[in-house]
């Protein structure tokens, strides 16, 4: 049985792209702001070459939780295999303890 998949007007295709440039910008912020050589945060290997998306995990998940999709300390910057990881639900340590910090902060504050 094949899912039929619903169309998208025009305005929420144009939704959709101002959000992922406005994403895009996001990123490229954070990525300009990393100083010296960029390394993942988490196991530290050296991570080489232009900006990806892959490389920008938000601790909450900006689709449960989309009022902190744009703040910088609900970022983690890492490699594609931690980011990976992360997704399937094994996170390493630093990236384990990040989240924790970020459910602390966005959370459980008053």
């Amino acid at each position: 049985m094949r899912i039929k998949r619903k169309i998208k007007t025009e305005q929420q295709k144009e939704k959709s792209r101002v959000e992922k440039e406005k994403m895009w910008e996001f990123y490229n912020y954070l990525w300009k702001s990393i100083k010296g050589e960029r390394k993942c945060w988490n196991c530290e290997k050296r991570i080489w070459g232009e900006n990806l998306s892959l490389y920008h995990d938000h601790l909450l998940p900006k689709e449960l939780y989309p009022q902190f999709k744009y703040e910088e300390e609900n970022m983690f910057f890492c490699c594609g295999d931690c980011h990976q990881n992360k997704t399937n639900g094994h996170p390493g340590e630093k990236h384990r303890k990040a989240i924790e910090l970020a459910k602390q902060k966005f959370l459980y504050a008053k």
